[in-house]
């Protein structure tokens, strides 16, 4: 499935991600920046 999206976004080079989760609050990080700048919400949280 990576390999799907890595073509379909045209990234030549992927040996970064397998250190990219080596830190575990790095995801929860980028997570939480993504989720601030778009508007999103938990899908517990209620509207």
């Amino acid at each position: 499935m990576v390999e799907h999206v890595v073509q379909q976004l045209g990234i030549a080079e992927i040996g970064w991600m397998s250190r990219y989760l080596e830190r575990k609050p790095t995801r929860h990080v980028h997570r939480a920046e993504i989720q601030a700048h778009y508007g999103y919400r938990d899908f517990s949280e209620p509207p």
